[in-house]
């Protein structure tokens, strides 16, 4: 016999890891645990480590600005608008995208599995107002609650989780979108050379990121090659947003091909049923689970 089902609109967090699952996301943990601490600069700003000019971050800061600015630009083309109450930026690094978001809505949360790069955005953003970070090392968005959130955001995160966890996250998103709430996600969707398309992305991404990990552990692979690297093919993200129970509204190629992978742009919205649901205040100030960590500004 099951248990009751849960009240609408409060859809439960996910099931506990399986062990493979489990292996897999530990190791995730130790790369950005690694970048975190010893590569923040690089790794996330663009930046060499001795080139902490302000003018570097400022600009660093800018670009955020303007990726916004063309998303809205385009997210307005279909009847929405990113302007509201509260916002979560994924995967948030320094804080590049989630200052560019307090510049249009209330309140921002930038979360993200790295301590270090938590603490990065909170130095970086000290003085910024309408916005507070928060360490998060769970495989799911507990601690966030549901139903809290008008936007969902991520960028060139999704791209450095194996499928499972991409999915995983893709729900959670869900979970804690009001109704009506928008999703806009960026991920890698295939491989630039079209002979690579043919084959199924889990035959090249375990050959893939395992030369690059032993690379990285023989010190011969620069910083960009030491995280892992995955995609979803476009049909493929289609699926999944819409069994996560999200409408896609649109999909669009990044303008910014890195070379090897082409990036798409997908914006989804949570569906008005629940509109009539009152909004979840939240889990209490401090509230976390596990290894998981809160946060001010």
């Amino acid at each position: 016999m099951t248990g009751p089902a849960p009240p609408l609109g409060r859809v439960e967090p996910p099931p506990p890891l399986a062990r493979s699952e489990a292996r897999s996301f530990a190791r995730l943990l130790r790369q950005w645990r690694a970048l975190g601490a010893d590569a923040m600069d690089w790794a996330v700003l663009g930046l060499p480590r001795e080139a902490g000019r302000r003018d570097g971050v400022e600009g660093f800061f800018e670009s955020g600005e303007e990726v916004l600015r063309s998303i809205e630009a385009d997210v307005g083309k279909i009847g929405l608008s990113l302007r509201g109450g509260r916002a979560l930026d994924f995967g948030c690094g320094p804080g590049r995208f989630t200052r560019a978001l307090a510049r249009r809505y209330a309140a921002v949360v930038g979360v993200d599995v790295s301590e270090g790069m938590v603490a990065l955005a909170r130095s970086l953003n000290a003085r910024e107002e309408r916005l507070s970070f928060e360490w998060n090392e769970s495989s799911d968005l507990a601690p966030l609650g549901s139903r809290r959130f008008d936007l969902v955001f991520s960028a060139y995160v999704l791209q450095h989780l194996p499928d499972w966890l991409a999915t995983r996250y893709l729900r959670e998103f869900s979970r804690v979108l009001v109704p009506n709430g928008i999703l806009v996600v960026q991920d890698h969707g295939h491989p630039v050379r079209r002979w690579m398309r043919k084959i199924p992305p889990r035959w090249i991404h375990g050959p893939l990121n395992w030369s690059r990990r032993r690379g990285a552990a023989r010190g011969s692979a620069p910083l960009e090659a030491r995280w892992d690297d995955y995609w979803i093919p476009p049909g493929a993200m289609h699926r999944i947003l819409e069994s996560a129970g999200l409408q896609l509204r649109s999909t669009a190629p990044d303008p910014k091909p890195d070379g090897r992978l082409v990036s798409y742009w997908y914006v989804a919205q949570k569906p008005a049923g629940e509109a009539s649901l009152e909004r979840d205040p939240g889990p209490p100030r401090g509230a976390g689970s596990g290894p998981s960590g809160s946060g001010g500004r």
